[in-house]
Formats: C-alpha cells, structure tokens, sequence
C-alpha cells in the first residue's frame, strides 16, 4: 500500500509541476519513544484554481549526528525525489531555529563550509531554495526570553506540579470538583502543559486562573501551600498579556489557508496591544512582564528580517484581507507589486506559460524580413532586443494598471477567506494572480510537521516501541495521505 501510494502522489505531483508558482515545505527533527530519531517533510502549494494542496512528503528515520551537513544531506535528498531541485519552481523551506536547522538551510555565501563535506560544496553554491524561519518557535524563544527575564518560569512549574496532583489523584479531584460546584464554577478539567508548546503553557495557566477560588479553597483544606498573592498576580497577569498572541496563533495554525501573509499583520496587533496595555494598565508586575515581551518580540523578530523584507511584504499585499494598508507608502507597495508582477510574467515566458501575442508574432515576420535583406550582421539582435522593449511595456502598462485596480479595491473582513476571493477574482487580475498563488502557498510555521510528529507518537507506544523505523516511515506516510470517501 505504501509504495502505491507514494507512486501515486508522487504521479499528481509531477501533473501538477509544471503549472506550479512554488511549494512550500516544512520540516522538522523528533526523537519517538524507542529513542530513534526522524526527519519530517510536509508540502503544500496552491493549484490553478486557487486550492491550498498539502500532504506529507516523508518521516524519514534518521540514525547519526544531527549537524548541518547530515540535514542539509536529507534536504537534498527530498528535493531530489520530489523533482524539486531544477531550480524551475521556487521552494521555500520552513525550519525552527535550532542552530543546525538554520545553518544548513542559510544563504551559502553567510554559511561557513569547514564542517560540511566535500561532496556537498557543488550543491550548496546552488542552493535551490529560501528558508523561512517558524513564526511559531521564534515567538516562543521571544516569551521564553521574558520568563527568564521576570523570573516566571518558577512559578509555571509550581502551577504545573499543582496540576499534576490533581491529575494522579482521585481524592484531590473529588475535592478539587466540589469547590467547584461551591463556587459556581465552569466544571472545567485542569490542563497540563507540553513544555515545548507555548501556547499549551498559556492554556494551562488560562484554566488555572478561571478555577483559582476551588484551588485556593482545596488547598488551604487539605493544609497545602498555594501560590502566594504575588504569584496569583504574576500568573494572572501573564494571561492576561499573552490572550491576544495566543487568539492569533490559533488562527495560524490552518493548512488550508495563507499563513505567510498574516505575520506582519498579527505582529502589528499583537506589538500594538502590548504597547496599550502598557499605556492603560494599573501598575503592577503585568506592565513590566509587557514592556519585557515587546522588546523580546522586536528583537527576536527585528524589522530587518520582517517589516522590511520583501517575502513578507508581497504576501501580505497580496491578501485582500490587508493589501497594502501595513506597508511604508503606498507608493512602495505599488512598486513592489509592478516590480515582482513584470518578473513573474518573464518567468512564465521563459517556462513557455505564455502564448505568443500578436505584436509578437509581427515582429517575427519583420525579423524574416531582416533576414532576408541581410544588410546588418546585429539585425537580429537588434530586432530582439526592440520586440522585448515593445512587448514588455505593452505588459507593463497592463501590470500597471492591475495593480492599481486591485489596490484600489476595498479589503475584505479578517474572517473571510482570501483564497476563495482570488479564485473569484482571478480572470479580473490574470497578470497578478500567478504572483498570489505564489506567495500566498507559503507556510510561515511548522506545524504540519508537529501533526505528522503527534501521529507518529500514536504508533510507536509504550507497547510498541520495538516497531522498526521505516515501518513507521511507512505507517505515518499512509495515515496523512490516505484518503477515504
């Protein structure tokens, strides 16, 4: 079944090539419960008629070191297997920030090769593809850096040994859900936290806070230390701070929706919220955990990398959700959007994607005409270079013209889906939307390769820890990939 199935996706894959604008892949290392180590790749691209595509590309296992050229080594292998690495279509690759990851995925001039070995170096110089790091894990570098800095991190494993109490304990359960009846409370199940997932640390705290009278009744019954009053106001004011970064992160956790797009965006509301509460709230511990995080959060994503890079400016102007309304001037979007429209159209003239005008096929007959005359040695040349200067401003009073249109086009709500807009909207900006499908198809975090990880912890179990590693591979290729009527 595996191997069929692999024919087969593989098959649609190479269908589909050809007319692709790029892929996105995710890709990230685990270690399962046998202690053998896996490489995991996701893939998605947005097809002709604006429909997000996604599946799983590989769990491969991985034996050995983990260091940049072992990594690289396994990319590369992928690439190759997927038809990826001609340089035709654009690929960009999304990594956490490990040292490793970050290195082996880098531009080759910023990389130093000591280390990576000699067969390697030919490719590396031509290195197919972008690297996007997760939006996801430098967020949770940016609030791990705030925990250390305010000292928090103490008091999140007391809440979580808390947690753990009433999680093994029956009696303390019993009595925990009494008070909550006593105190009219949601009978809500207390969470524990995934210590590599912020996110689930915030859902456990949020939970804790919202039962903190049964907890503090509980306790002071059964004679136990709780969290003091400044530990009480830390946590709280911790939730507080990180509700909105956590309402935005769930919204980006989507496979079938652009992610790419919203990160300028949601940085902007979530720095913009920051920067109110530390304006309007009481003083307190909570406005210098605040003040903390926005510094962290510039820092790990500095304007540099973000704000002013072009990757994530084109995709955010290409949403209908938000256009041009976060760039500089809307002078810069414009240009931006003529500037990477024109390469986009070259692009496919090069692919052969577009037919030959009819200006074109004039000046063809003007070259044969030339031909025959035979009076100039650069005649053709000369020709050639006058048909591209004639085509290429016909086009780019065209692209003009699109780009002002569709800027000039009111925003669609937040909710809305953008993908269903362009695939509306796309025989109204034919010129523009190729460049949406190929910006708009990027994956801005990791998560599907956290979801293959969450699957191939299902298979390998306590009680099955002896399963061999590719049978794994092969179990978890199978389970994302399937699909059943």
């Amino acid at each position: 079944m595996y191997k069929i199935l692999q024919d087969d996706i593989l098959k649609d894959l190479h269908n589909n090539i050809t007319h692709l604008e790029s892929v996105s892949i995710t890709t990230d290392l685990w270690t399962s419960r046998a202690k053998d180590s896996y490489i995991a790749f996701t893939l998605q691209f947005i097809d002709n008629n604006f429909n997000m595509k996604h599946f799983t590309a590989d769990c491969k296992p991985f034996p050995g070191f983990h260091d940049a050229a072992a990594v690289f080594q396994k990319i590369h292998e992928v690439l190759e297997n997927l038809g990826l690495n001609d340089g035709n279509i654009s690929v960009y690759i999304v990594s956490d920030n490990g040292a490793n990851m970050v290195r082996a995925l880098s531009e080759p001039q910023s990389r130093e090769l000591t280390d990576i070995i000699d067969e390697f170096h030919s490719v590396i110089k031509e290195k197919s593809w972008w690297h996007i790091r997760c939006y996801n894990h430098t967020l949770q570098l940016a609030i791990s850096d705030t925990r250390k800095d305010m000292g928090v991190s103490t008091v999140i494993e007391k809440v979580s040994s808390i947690v753990a109490r009433y999680n093994r304990s029956r009696p303390a359960r019993e009595s925990f859900q009494s008070f909550q009846s006593e105190h009219k409370l949601p009978k809500h199940e207390l969470l524990q936290m995934v210590e590599t997932r912020w996110d689930s640390e915030f859902i456990m705290l949020q939970r804790f806070v919202e039962q903190k009278a049964a907890i503090i009744s509980e306790q002071g019954k059964t004679g136990i230390d709780s969290l003091t009053v400044q530990e009480w106001k830390l946590i709280e004011g911790y939730v507080e701070i990180l509700r909105p970064v956590a309402i935005f992160t769930a919204d980006m956790e989507s496979n079938t929706k652009p992610t790419l797009s919203t990160v300028l965006p949601v940085l902007f509301e979530i720095q913009s919220s920051l920067e109110e509460f530390v304006k309007k709230a009481p003083k307190g511990t909570g406005i210098m955990f605040a003040r903390k995080l926005l510094a962290n959060i510039k820092s790990r994503f500095p304007n540099c990398n973000y704000k002013e890079s072009e990757l994530y400016q084109l995709a955010m102007s290409l949403d209908p959700r938000f256009k041009d309304v976060l760039c500089g001037t809307v002078t810069d979007a414009v240009s931006l959007l003529q500037r990477k429209t024109l390469d986009k159209r070259r692009q496919h003239i090069s692919r052969g994607f577009v037919e030959i005008s009819a200006t074109k096929v004039n000046t063809s007959s003007s070259v044969e005409q030339l031909n025959n005359s035979n009076n100039d040695k650069w005649s053709y040349f000369n020709k050639k270079v006058k048909s591209n200067t004639i085509i290429e401003k016909d086009e780019y009073e065209l692209i003009k013209k699109q780009v002002d249109d569709y800027l000039s086009q009111p925003t669609i709500g937040g909710n809305e889906d953008p993908l269903a807009w362009w695939k509306a909207n796309q025989n109204i900006f034919p010129l523009l939307a190729p460049l949406a499908r190929h910006f708009l198809g990027l994956a801005a975090k990791e998560t599907a390769c956290e979801r293959v990880f969450s699957v191939g912890g299902n298979i390998v179990t306590p009680k099955r820890t002896t399963i061999l590693p590719e049978h794994v591979k092969e179990i978890v290729f199978c389970h994302d990939n399937l699909e059943f009527p």
